[in-house]
């Protein structure tokens, strides 16, 4: 038993490494909010950006939940102009969108017509 124990001792080691390596990474995120934000929304970004290039317009909501859905089990969402939250905070042509990802309690967005991210706690002032 203790000779095979010995045998798996450069594996244990190796799947230790990798685990003290990812708990890294997300301790990076977590140092790191915005960074994190940003990096989360910039595949919505890059999609409603190539739909109003290539056929001018937002992607209708099928277009975006077809892409949605191709992207590992994060939960998009996307507003436009008619919304009346979008609306509220600025949206008024065509083309102005407001992209979500849900952060377990509230949207990180991002709003095309500022370039600014946000999210609940650059609305609301906390104590």
């Amino acid at each position: 038993m203790v000779t095979n124990l010995r045998t798996h001792y450069p594996i244990l080691l190796f799947l230790g490494a990798v685990l003290l390596l990812g708990d890294c990474d997300r301790g990076a995120s977590l140092r790191d909010p915005d960074h994190e934000r940003e990096r989360r929304l910039k595949p919505a970004i890059a999609f409603v950006e190539k739909t109003i290039e290539t056929k001018g317009r937002l992607p209708n909501r099928n277009e975006f939940t077809r892409w949605e859905e191709s992207q590992s089990g994060w939960i998009y969402t996307l507003w436009d102009r008619t919304d009346e939250y979008a609306a509220r905070k600025g949206a008024t042509n065509a083309n102005d969108y407001m992209v979500g990802v849900w952060r377990a309690d509230w949207f990180h967005y991002y709003r095309s017509w500022d370039g600014r991210y946000l999210d609940a706690s650059d609305e609301y002032p906390w104590p």
